[in-house]
């Protein structure tokens, strides 16, 4: 019951992060913590922070849990508080990230212990194995080695395991064994990544051209918040691209508006000017290029 109703959650931490990047909802540049997670087992400060219970990494997780503990609540009725927690991270998050995750969790009220982290990859195929039909693709009674890839917003994890079906326990319900072989380097690697790589290359020179903005003169946190405004564009002219390649494969040319709302920005006195444009699937492919080269260590 607790599965099929957490299933439905739309996963808001606070506000909708959209809404908190442009237009009349948009926050405070300082409330806003991109990616927290890749900071985690580190000892940052968030010195802009306006919060001065969220200075940190973990704090910052801590407060995420909190949200989804509240909608967990309101749902279904349940207190995850009172239930057995597991709670997903990357494969490769070295023992201070798993240590910090593991605080947060106690800081939001959970009773974990550190054989409740499950690694994503691992958790990914769980949810296939579970949900997918996976017998009708693979013969699991005999064991099979799984690479998997789990490309998400700020990280890139890879995993290769062995998995297979345990028969005799198999109508207990815990019949699928997995055992890892192998696991990538962290890498603070993923969808942001690539909305920023089309923000300095795309994005960013068209807003500065259009609004006589020196760039390179502006002060670091007003270039922090540009970039951060922008990159909410990038990411919906990433997504629109993908989804028509993905349903017009067959078209023989694929292209996407894209806009950049008026808004105001701190260190700059008069507020930009709108700015559109268009962007080719070629173009796109383009500036994909570092992010799929065999070599990616040098090239990006």
């Amino acid at each position: 019951y607790l599965e099929r109703k957490l299933s439905k959650l739309k996963v808001i931490s606070g506000f909708e992060a959209d809404a908190a990047a442009t237009g009349k909802q948009a926050k405070p540049f300082e409330s806003l913590f991109v990616s927290a997670k890749s900071d985690m087992g580190t000892l940052r400060i968030y010195e802009d922070s306006i919060s001065p219970d969220i200075t940190m990494p973990k704090d910052v997780s801590a407060e995420i849990i909190r949200q989804l503990i509240k909608a967990a609540e309101k749902e279904t009725g349940i207190s995850p508080k009172n239930c057995n927690v597991v709670i997903t991270v990357p494969a490769s998050f070295m023992h201070s990230q798993r240590k910090d995750t593991l605080e947060a969790a106690r800081m939001a009220g959970l009773k974990i212990d550190e054989g409740d982290l499950l690694d994503e990859p691992v958790a990914a195929f769980i949810h296939m194995a579970c949900h997918q039909k996976l017998d009708a693709r693979l013969d699991m009674k005999t064991q099979k080695n799984i690479l998997m890839f789990d490309l998400g917003a700020g990280t890139c994890d890879i995993s290769l395991f062995e998995a297979s079906y345990d028969i005799e326990q198999l109508q207990a319900g815990v019949g699928l064994q997995i055992k890892n072989r192998a696991i990538s380097n962290y890498k603070k690697l993923g969808g942001d990544n690539i909305d920023l790589h089309i923000v300095e290359e795309e994005l960013l020179p068209a807003f500065c051209e259009k609004n006589s903005i020196d760039f390179k003169a502006l002060k670091e946190k007003a270039k922090r918040e540009v970039r951060f405004r922008l990159k909410h564009a990038a990411k919906l002219l990433k997504e629109s691209l993908c989804r028509q390649l993905d349903t017009h494969r067959a078209a023989r040319e694929i292209r996407q508006s894209w806009a950049i709302e008026s808004m105001a920005i701190s260190s700059i006195e008069e507020r930009p000017k709108k700015v559109h444009g268009i962007m080719s699937l070629k173009r796109f492919m383009e500036l994909m290029e570092p992010f799929v080269t065999d070599d990616l260590e040098s090239s990006y």
